[in-house]
């Protein structure tokens, strides 16, 4: 049992599952093979998870609404960071909780750079061909690049838009400017100098800079990504009120805090500050975990698209890096 749910009396059981398991519980409502049906689950955007995994939405079966289970904030969120209530993915904020927030902005290692990197347009320097990375998440990817061309990602509704930034994209791999795509798995690549510079994430780049100081996090001069992992509660789960207990529990500062300690990513919950630094003065001081107004203000989270227009995105962005 996980120490905080025996504290609140909720037996936990975790799992790992594959996008097309996830897809098919948010869809099908039935329970994952080989394990019980989950109580809260941590999706990928969904319909881009549908054209990954060849799922068909069912007939009928329309928006979050229908696929989820109502939560109820006004009890359990109210910790909940007022720049996160509302969110453009859940515009009434009844279907789904931040679990963790953060960034996607360059992450490089200076021993290999040689110099300080500012700007996006260091991903596309010859000085750097063959060890530059990219990240497999598109709205990552694509949004930092986007911005550096000028482009609001938070107000995309056409593929047409964001073309330039896939042509520039194209362009590097085919030139071999960009060594390898990846999720999380660039930290030796980055530390040992097989990557010079990479878009990567702001909580992972801290974590390995407590190893090597020479691996640093850069919120672009053209603007970083936000994004926020979600928790949600499955249509039909059987045990809502464990459900809302642990979500409940982890909104707790105090409790905040600590998974705030291991993961090194930005809390959700207001008051988090103050706990983390009774465990940690550094970490409470550090800006890729608490950033200052003047950060938050260059970043952008991208904008909720249609299920055809993401479709459009993801079907490119997967022809790029050969997913």
């Amino acid at each position: 049992k996980h120490p905080g749910a025996v504290a609140i009396g909720v037996f936990l059981k975790t799992g790992v599952v594959s996008e097309k398991e996830e897809a098919a519980v948010l869809l099908f409502l039935e329970p994952l093979s080989g394990i019980d049906r989950p109580e809260i689950i941590f999706p990928p955007p969904l319909s881009a998870a549908l054209h990954r995994t060849g799922i068909k939405r069912p007939p009928g079966i329309e928006g979050r609404a229908v696929l989820r289970q109502r939560i109820d904030v006004e009890r359990i969120a109210v910790n909940l960071r007022a720049d996160l209530q509302n969110p453009a993915w859940d515009p009434t904020g009844e279907y789904s909780l931040p679990w963790q927030t953060g960034f996607a902005g360059i992450a490089y290692n200076s021993d290999v750079t040689g110099r300080e990197i500012t700007s996006v347009d260091d991903l596309f320097d010859p000085e750097f061909a063959g060890k530059v990375g990219a990240l497999t998440e598109m709205r990552d990817t694509i949004g930092v690049i986007a911005m550096s061309l000028g482009i609001d990602i938070s107000t995309l509704t056409s593929f047409e838009e964001a073309q330039p930034a896939f042509d520039k994209l194209q362009e590097a791999k085919d030139s071999g400017q960009i060594r390898r795509f990846h999720g999380n798995d660039y930290f030796d690549d980055l530390s040992n100098g097989n990557l010079a510079i990479t878009i990567g994430w702001s909580g992972d780049v801290a974590a390995i800079a407590r190893d090597n100081p020479a691996v640093k996090f850069v919120f672009p001069e053209s603007g970083a990504t936000s994004w926020a992992d979600t928790m949600v509660i499955p249509k039909g789960s059987p045990n809502i009120d464990a459900a809302a207990q642990w979500m409940n529990f982890v909104y707790d500062p105090v409790q905040a805090a600590q998974i705030t300690a291991w993961v090194g990513y930005v809390s959700p919950v207001a008051g988090v500050r103050e706990e983390v630094e009774k465990l940690d003065a550094d970490l409470a001081n550090d800006p890729l975990v608490f950033p200052d107004e003047e950060t938050l203000a260059n970043t952008k989270g991208f904008a909720p698209l249609s299920e055809e227009v993401e479709a459009e995105y993801d079907a490119a962005f997967s022809a790029i890096i050969g997913a």
